[in-house]
């Protein structure tokens, strides 16, 4: 009996997810692998270098610190997508070819991938005569792509303002991978976008040497400016530990004011120094914060050791970037773990030149709320163990497509057998079969007017069955949409609403039993522009966000695409015409002629760039595990 299962290559950068998907069907006994696969990740945009969606706020890096610094940014992609994706097709011809070759390229005792959480810290930054009064600083990490032969923006850390030995919170998350050089480039920025200094290491050199210092240099010469420490963890731990703190009583630092308190996570290290792992958001003017909740990995916090002590710092935040230290104390999360519901936990913080002080007692209390340590599952633990992946189409057939018979209408096949609507069916239908396990495709069309009707569907099945949407692969699919491009009339408007509520009402139907995660469904939706019903819209898929759904838009021709753009709501959180926000990002906006002359991959990597981070989202926030595995 065949056992098939999904592999994830993954890595993490700017703008969220980055996934390269191999089907393998292998048989229990171990015969040859039947591979496919869709790289599913766009290369890095410069405009986007910056912009972490798992980030808890969206802060800008070029400022001081920002409220919700988040500890582990996502994780930086390891190659560009596209050189990542001939590496796949290679690897996965040779294993077609010669069962168990690649597992033969490394020794057996060095795995093909590790997981990494790199620190960066800087010491000695000379403070430019050319720069105003005291400077800020943030690192740029670039990755040299061999192909194109560039170095890509991969990873840039916060800004930390008036420190010439700054240590930043940001942790450079990525993968290393055995069998590929992985070059890097640190290059040291000033706040008024001066270099101060650069230098490069490779991935392997970093994660064997654990902790390195590397010099600055300009222009390929080494300079005073000052130097880079590295230091590399490796993670593989998936427990992860949320925290929700407050402050009670904290000393006054402010003349006209409280104190604007934050805190600051330490971890020990091997050698009994203190390491920052996390920098919460700060609270204006008060002595009694509560704080967001912190979501950390163990491991990086105290090394998967519960018993192991970290540091907790409160300070008082001020505008030139100096703090104040209001407190601190040592505990363990062990300690930490004994806040449970109803019962919170209460540290004192002291102030260490404060405690020969007689009369001192404390600055204030530290109060744990509560503390929870779980599994986190990934994407890859939710297919793996068994989530089902139900993918539904809709397909515009609105009169500004232009009829079928003319040469330039976006339905026209012509004599090739393609158009646009052709070409995204077969890349994206093409692909996601493979991770449908029925592969039976609802598939509907809007704005035509059916046979023998007058009024205007905006959700009728590709089949025109009204009992049976379903197409029985891809194959199906298509010959539908071919057959309906001839029985029905394209007509107006183009209202996504109602097949929008269509699948939701679908989703709505799964009943999540035992708090398992078994089923999620994505509706792909692809159209020439123009929405008509742009408040239903809206109202429907703020509704679509509290379920198992998320929607892709790809838009085809090269209309006016701003309505589709406003739904992606990347930059805002989208709010229904009633003031509801919606719960979470579940659209995906991609302009097909943007990749139409760029190599398939390079759409499906747009096309599913968000959506494991979607899929995940959910399922954590209704704390769903996945159907076939157990918590640890």
């Amino acid at each position: 009996m065949k056992d098939p299962r999904i592999f994830l290559f993954s890595s993490m950068s700017h703008k969220g997810w980055y996934f390269l998907f191999r089907l393998h069907t292998s048989l229990v006994d171990g015969e040859k692998l039947c591979v496919g696969e869709a790289p599913m990740r766009p290369l890095p945009r410069a405009n986007n270098a910056c912009r972490h969606r798992r980030q808890t706020t969206l802060a800008d890096p070029r400022s001081h610190f920002q409220p919700g610094t988040p500890v582990s940014p996502p994780r930086a992609p390891a190659s560009s997508a596209q050189s990542h994706a001939t590496e796949l097709r290679r690897q996965c011809l040779e294993t077609s070819r010669s069962p168990g070759r690649m597992a033969e390229a490394l020794p057996p005792d060095v795995p093909q991938s590790r997981h990494l959480e790199v620190s960066i810290s800087c010491t000695d930054l000379v403070k430019s005569s050319s720069w105003f009064n005291d400077p800020s600083f943030y690192v740029i990490v670039q990755e040299y792509d061999s192909n194109v032969d560039q170095w890509n923006e991969i990873f840039r850390t916060e800004t930390i303002n008036k420190d010439l030995n700054p240590h930043f919170a940001h942790k450079m998350d990525l993968d290393y991978d055995a069998s590929k050089e992985q070059r890097l480039k640190f290059v040291v920025i000033s706040g008024k976008k001066n270099v101060v200094g650069e230098t490069k290491a490779t991935l392997k050199e970093i994660m064997y040497e654990k902790n390195i210092t590397l010099n600055l240099m300009q222009n390929g010469t080494p300079n005073s400016t000052g130097n880079i420490l590295l230091s590399a963890q490796l993670i593989s731990d998936c427990q992860f530990i949320t925290l929700q703190l407050e402050g009670k009583c904290l000393d006054k630092k402010d003349w006209f004011g409280k104190s604007d308190p934050f805190l600051e996570l330490y971890k020990q290290t091997s050698i009994g120094k203190w390491k920052l792992v996390y920098r919460t958001e700060v609270h204006k003017n008060t002595l009694n914060p509560r704080w967001k909740n912190i979501v950390l990995n163990l491991q990086s916090l105290c090394d998967g050791n519960i018993a192991k002590p970290i540091k907790v710092v409160c300070a008082d935040w001020n505008r030139n970037g100096r703090s104040n230290p209001i407190g601190e104390c040592i505990v363990t999360v062990m300690q930490l773990n004994q806040a449970k519901l109803n019962n919170t936990v209460m540290f004192d913080l002291v102030l260490p030149g404060n405690v020969k002080n007689s009369n001192y007692k404390n600055s204030g209390q530290l109060v744990v709320v509560l503390c929870t340590i779980c599994r986190q599952y990934t994407f890859l633990d939710y297919i793996r163990g068994g989530c089902k992946l139900q993918f539904s189409m809709a397909i515009d057939f609105t009169a500004s497509n232009k009829p079928p018979s003319q040469l330039d209408s976006l339905h026209h096949t012509g004599f090739n057998d393609a158009n646009q609507y052709l070409m995204v069916i077969r890349a994206v239908g093409g692909t996601l079969q493979y991770y449908d396990a029925d592969k039976q495709f609802p598939a509907y069309g809007f704005g035509a007017q059916l046979p023998s009707e007058e009024k205007v569907s905006q959700d009728f099945p590709l089949t025109l069955n009204a009992n049976n949407p379903n197409c029985d692969g891809v194959q199906a699919l298509i010959k539908a949409y071919k057959s309906c491009l001839t029985k029905v009339k394209l007509s107006e408007p183009a209202n996504l609403a109602p097949v929008i509520n269509r699948v939701a009402t679908a989703a709505k139907r799964i009943k999540f039993q035992s708090k398992l995660a078994h089923e999620y469904h994505i509706l792909f939706i692809i159209t020439d522009g123009e929405v008509k019903d742009m408040p239903a819209t809206r109202e429907a898929i703020v509704q679509a966000s509290k379920l198992p759904l998320s929607i892709v838009l790809v838009g085809v021709g090269s209309n006016d695409f701003r309505d589709l753009v406003e739904l992606d709501s990347d930059d805002a959180i989208l709010t229904a015409p009633s003031g509801e926000n919606a719960f979470r990002d579940i659209v995906q906006f991609v302009p097909y002629l943007d990749f139409a002359r760029d190599p398939v991959e390079k759409f499906l990597e747009q096309v599913m760039e968000e959506i494991p981070h979607q899929v995940e989202q959910y399922f954590h926030q209704m704390d769903l595990q996945p159907p076939n595995m157990t918590s640890p």
